[in-house]
């Protein structure tokens, strides 16, 4: 399975084993042109726990069981989907745009552009932002 994020803020997945050419387009230049479509595309607009619209998808990331996906976007603030992209397990906190110190603060204050889990911890991840920090996060609590 491959995940892919893509600048019009919508998630998708492409499945290996099931994937099947469709035909190129009319208005395709290329005649040579070979499309593999993704078995599911979802929008990262349609959580409602998320009110400032839609992202572009800047960084994703899987959970060392395969059951999470961690996702960096144009926002400041990462989130937690589940294993099919369908609902948010969790939001992390927007940083204080007002205070100059990036330590001062919780969260990020700029977009993110990089997410990773721990490979051993399954509750750690961390992000990594346009305001210049990394930040490390439990998830447990």
């Amino acid at each position: 399975r491959l995940v892919a994020g893509h600048r019009d803020g919508t998630i998708r997945f492409y499945d290996f084993h099931g994937m099947k050419p469709t035909a190129p387009n009319a208005d395709s230049n290329s005649s040579s042109e070979v499309i593999y479509a993704p078995f599911r595309i979802v929008d990262s607009d349609n959580d409602p726990l998320d009110q400032t619209g839609r992202h572009v998808l800047t960084a994703i990331g899987p959970s060392p069981t395969g059951s999470q996906w961690i996702v960096g976007t144009t926002s400041s603030q990462p989130k937690v989907l589940d294993r099919e992209a369908r609902s948010t397990i969790y939001h992390f906190c927007k940083g204080d745009n007002y205070v100059t110190d990036a330590s001062n603060t919780k969260g990020h204050t700029a977009g993110v552009t990089g997410v990773a889990f721990h490979p051993l911890l399954k509750d750690i991840c961390w992000t990594c932002g346009l305001d210049g920090s990394i930040r490390q996060w439990d998830l447990s609590g």
